[in-house]
């Protein structure tokens, strides 16, 4: 390093900030790989953790796996409830690896069994386009950012690059069971020869205290469920929104209504996007207006004006 040009020392520098991490990731999966195969008395070819918080910054490229490695998982949900808790697992090795994954039927404290699909759904957390063109981790500059969108579906296939990390989503609706205790499995296994799995049992509390059928607040976010950021799935958004309780909206723009100062209309807009948008709507749900639609014609004078 000392016989580097300052130039050179810069660039060593930031080579060592962008592939640091990576190496970093290399040497405690390794790590982990070679302690759980000892462990286990069998071939890892995948390494599962769960994450303390959901939205926790995901870097597939640098995170490496937690020294506390998914033993078991523990929900606790309010009657109506939802929680979500997220598995990322580790690819072992320097080359693209599918894992399946699917969960055993749910079985109450009592015996009864419940389709598991009815209340845990398992999702892939994916790279969107972030409105504001920023992301972060590896995807730091190209204005992409993660997200649960897409569900596993009946293949249930997690798609692992070389090298690296992906993160499964599992959303857990409690929609109407009883309080109560109720358990199943979360099942992994490598689609290759060797087929290596990874079983962790999920333990599911039912609280006795339920959410109101009708949410007494009402909630808006940042989204709005019909600009461009949506359009190729704005039933799909608009529909998550409301499955999550928000129930106040930004009304689609309008081109404005205009009357002049004896209150006869100048110019009418087109309604059919609000009413399009308005048919979607619950009895509970708001639409909200950021500009006055109605506007007075240049010049009009007294209250028009106003």
């Amino acid at each position: 390093y000392g016989a580097l040009s300052n130039d050179e020392r810069r660039l060593l520098i930031r080579e060592m900030e962008m592939f640091g991490p990576a190496v970093r990731r290399q040497l405690v999966t390794q790590r982990a790989r070679i302690s759980q195969t000892e462990l286990l008395d069998k071939p890892v070819q995948f390494l599962p953790w769960q994450l303390d918080h959901p939205w926790t910054a995901f870097d597939p490229d640098a995170d490496a796996p937690s020294d506390s490695l998914a033993q078991n998982v523990k929900v606790r949900t309010d009657g109506r409830g939802h929680e979500v808790f997220v598995i990322q697992v580790a690819n072992v090795h320097a080359k693209p690896l599918d894992v399946r994954v699917w969960l055993d039927p749910m079985v109450g404290e009592n015996g009864e069994v419940f389709d598991v699909a009815d209340h845990l759904e398992l999702r892939q957390v994916t790279w969107i386009p972030t409105p504001a063109g920023t992301g972060h981790g590896s995807y730091k500059e190209s204005g992409m950012n993660a997200d649960a969108l897409p569900e596993l579906g009946n293949a249930g296939i997690v798609r692992l690059t070389a090298s690296s990390s992906a993160r499964l989503w599992i959303d857990v609706l409690t929609k109407d069971l009883e309080a109560g205790s109720y358990g199943t499995t979360l099942h992994m296994r490598a689609l290759t020869e060797i087929g290596a799995t990874w079983d962790v049992p999920v333990e599911w509390t039912v609280e006795p205290l339920s959410l109101p059928e009708k949410m007494p607040l009402k909630f808006c976010n940042w989204a709005s469920g019909y600009t461009r950021h949506f359009a190729h799935a704005a039933d799909a958004a608009l529909k998550d929104m409301q499955n999550h309780h928000t129930s106040v909206f930004y009304a689609p723009p309008t081109t404005g209504v205009t009357y002049d100062d004896i209150g006869d209309l100048v110019k009418d807009t087109g309604w059919e996007a609000q009413d399009e948008f308005l048919a979607k709507m619950r009895s509970q749900d708001v639409l909200l207006y950021t500009s006055l639609p109605i506007s007075p014609a240049e010049g009009a004078p007294g209250e028009w004006s106003e």
